[in-house]
């Protein structure tokens, strides 16, 4: 999966969902994060994108 902004390859940061708050250990998506510090992306200064599970499009930002 490549940074929509600059091309380059994004990496795997992190999951997201019902863990800590619910207990019930649903995991919604999974976030990447792009490398290139050069990248056009500032998204939450840390360049950060999220993928739902459902869901094949890829979202600006970290998941709130």
């Amino acid at each position: 999966m490549n940074c929509p902004h600059c091309g380059d390859e994004l990496f795997y940061h992190d999951f997201y969902g019902y863990l800590a708050a619910h207990q019930s250990g649903e995991k919604f998506g999974d976030i990447f994060k792009c490398h290139n510090e050069e990248c056009d992306s500032q998204v939450f200064n840390g360049f950060f994108y999220t993928k739902k599970r459902d869901d094949s499009d890829l979202h600006e930002g970290h998941p709130c």
